[in-house]
C-alpha cells in the first residue's frame, strides 16, 4: 500500500478508537502512539493550451476524445464525470450538475454521493464543452441502436443510460477508465501525464486567463477556497508576477511623476502598452 493509504486506514482506526474511548467502551486510544507515514504529494503536471491540442489530437476517432475534452472544460473528478447521466446535462441552458460519484468499494461498483456538500454543484459549459457532449450524445445512440435493433428503444435505453459508458454499453470501471487514459497516452507516445492532471490543467488554465480563485474553487468543488489556494499555490504565484507587471504597467508611469521619480522606461515608451494593460 502507498503512505497515502496506509495514513487513510491508520487515521479510521484511530477514529474508531477514540470514538471508543467517548463511549467508554475502551480505556485508551492505542493508535494515538502510532505515527502516521509521511505523505508526499504526487507531482501534478499540467497542460499548457498546446498540450491540450496535443492530447485531443491524438485521441481523434477513440472513445476517450469526448471525456478528455469534458474534463479539461470542465475539471471534473474522474468518479463526477462516469457518473453523470443525460439528466444532469441541460444543453439549452449550457449547465451540468453533478449529483453522484462513481466508485469501487469491496470490487463493486457503486454510485455516492458527491465528495463533499460542495461538490454537489451546477456548473455553466464552455461551448466545447457542450459540443463535446453532444457528439458523445449522437454516438452513444447509434450504439444503442445497434444494441436494441429498435430506434424507440435505444432513445429509451439512453434516458436512462450514463453519459460515458463503454461501447457495449456496460459502465466503465473507474480504475479501468484511468488505465485506459494511462495506455493511450504511453501508446500515442505524449507526455507522461495522469488522468487527474487534467483536473489540475483546467484550473491552471482558467488562472492564466485571469478567473478568480473563488469561482475556480466553486468550479472544482473544493471544500473551502484555502484547499484551491494551497493545491494551486505555484500557480497563484506565477500570477502574482503577471499581475504586478500589469499594475506597474497601469500606474508605473503616473506614481514616478507623482512623487518625483524617473518614468519606468518598460512603461513610458508606449501608450497602447498601458492601455492593453487596462483593459485586461
Amino acid at each position: 500500500l502507498s503512505a497515502r493509504s496506509v495514513k487513510h486506514l491508520r487515521d479510521t482506526v484511530r477514529a474508531i478508537c477514540r470514538w471508543g474511548v467517548r463511549m467508554e467502551v475502551m480505556l485508551r486510544d492505542p493508535v494515538a502512539a502510532v505515527e502516521p507515514p509521511k505523505c508526499e504529494a504526487p507531482e501534478m503536471r499540467t497542460l499548457d493550451l498546446a498540450g491540450v491540442a496535443a492530447l485531443l489530437k491524438a485521441a481523434n476517432g477513440t472513445e476517450l476524445q469526448e471525456p478528455i475534452a469534458v474534463l479539461v472544460g470542465t475539471g471534473l473528478r474522474r468518479g463526477e464525470l462516469l457518473g453523470l447521466r443525460w439528466s444532469d446535462i441541460d444543453f439549452v441552458a449550457g449547465r451540468l450538475t453533478v449529483r453522484r460519484s462513481i466508485e469501487i468499494a469491496d470490487r463493486t461498483r457503486r454510485e455516492k454521493p458527491p465528495k463533499t456538500q460542495r461538490s454537489a454543484r451546477t456548473l455553466a459549459l464552455a461551448a466545447f464543452v457542450i459540443e463535446a457532449l453532444r457528439r458523445r450524445k449522437s454516438t452513444q445512440l447509434e450504439q444503442l441502436k445497434a444494441i436494441a435493433r429498435d430506434e424507440l428503444e435505444a432513445h429509451r435505453r439512453q434516458e436512462v443510460s450514463y453519459v460515458f459508458d463503454r461501447a457495449d454499453s456496460s459502465a466503465w470501471n473507474p480504475d479501468s477508465f484511468s488505465w485506459a487514459f494511462a495506455d493511450f497516452v504511453r501508446r500515442a507516445k505524449l507526455p507522461k501525464i495522469r488522468l487527474h492532471d487534467l483536473r489540475h490543467s483546467h484550473a491552471t488554465l482558467a488562472l492564466s486567463a485571469g478567473t478568480d480563485l473563488k469561482t475556480i474553487s466553486a468550479a472544482l468543488g473544493h471544500s473551502t477556497i484555502s484547499v484551491t489556494a494551497n493545491v494551486y499555490v505555484h500557480a497563484i504565484e506565477s500570477m502574482q508576477r503577471s499581475h504586478a507587471d500589469r499594475i506597474d504597467a497601469m500606474l508605473g508611469d503616473t506614481v514616478a511623476n507623482a512623487i518625483g521619480g524617473a518614468p519606468n522606461p518598460a512603461t513610458s515608451n508606449s501608450g497602447p502598452q498601458r492601455a492593453h494593460a487596462l483593459s485586461r
